[in-house]
């Protein structure tokens, strides 16, 4: 059987190598398309963010200008509560995602669902979406890492009950100290097989970059005493679940040229991007 395989694979490399041959592909340019990336939680107002995406080839954008080209900044955007029909406006911040479209008295309530009509580039978008009851966690501490040679540095941990009922999907969000956002964690989640139970797992510090961060004088992926951290375990619906894993998984390839190209997930009718509602489970832990 081995002797076969090799076989296979001797003469598979013969034949490829002899049979080398140009394939050239072409590549039509595709007239731009509306991303939607939009939020709700409770207690606070939708931030919706609304780009146009761009030609594979293209030049990646560098200047404020150029970067505002992929904005849409003059679009119609409403969100209806059922009750409550309110025309956003738009906001620009010095902080992520710089530009987004808001209410001013709209806030997410639990167990709410949420319309969201746009138009925009001469396209009609409209999507829905539901504010799940949030799970809170029943504790957090610390725990320095049993690898890194100092006494200060570690991890969060924390302890999760699931609820009894199957389908609780999770996005977890930390933000640090000062730190102007709160910053996802990779791998969104659901309850598939710890359904109804409650168990143990660690945080590690989010964004990281390298190796060592010598701005902060820490290693990147611990936490440090005296750090405060925020954590939002937020539960999701099942389509935000399957927006949010493809979006993880195809970032953490970016740079590799032989990704896969995916087909990323969509909860928006007419345009393609995601309109989620989170219910925030919210907790504040300061490191001893």
């Amino acid at each position: 059987m081995k002797s076969n395989l090799l076989g296979g694979i001797v003469l598979g490399s013969i034949f490829l190598l002899s049979c080398e041959k140009n394939i050239d592909i072409p590549l039509e340019n595709t007239s731009p398309q509306v991303i939607v990336e939009g939020t709700i939680q409770q207690n606070e107002k939708p931030k919706i963010l609304i780009t146009r995406s761009s030609d594979y080839f293209a030049t990646l954008p560098t200047t404020p200008a150029e970067i505002a080209k992929y904005i849409v900044q003059n679009a119609v955007v409403t969100v209806s509560n059922g009750t409550v029909t309110e025309s956003l406006h738009p906001v620009l911040d010095t902080k992520y995602p710089f530009f987004y479209y808001t209410s001013d008295n709209l806030v997410g309530e639990i167990g709410k669902t949420y319309e969201l009509n746009i138009q925009a580039d001469g396209k009609t978008l409209t999507s829905s979406t539901t504010i799940p009851n949030p799970v809170m966690l029943d504790s957090i501490w610390f725990k320095r890492s049993d690898v890194a040679n100092n006494d200060s540095i570690g991890y969060v941990w924390v302890r999760h009950p699931d609820p009894p009922e199957l389908n609780n999907c999770y996005r977890i969000y930390v933000q640090v100290n000062s730190e102007d956002r709160y910053y996802a964690i990779p791998n969104p989640f659901d309850d598939k097989f710890m359904n109804g139970t409650t168990y143990d797992a660690f945080i590690i510090h989010p964004d990281p970059t390298g190796e060592y961060d010598r701005a902060k004088n820490r290693k990147i992926g611990y936490f440090q005493r005296g750090d405060t951290v925020r954590i939002n375990l937020a539960s999701i619906g099942t389509r935000e679940l399957q927006f949010y894993r493809v979006y993880e998984n195809n970032r953490s390839g970016r740079g590799n040229p032989f990704s896969a190209p995916i087909v990323l997930p969509t909860n928006i009718v007419g345009g393609n991007g995601i309109w989620a509602g989170h219910g925030a489970g919210l907790h504040t832990f300061i490191i001893p």
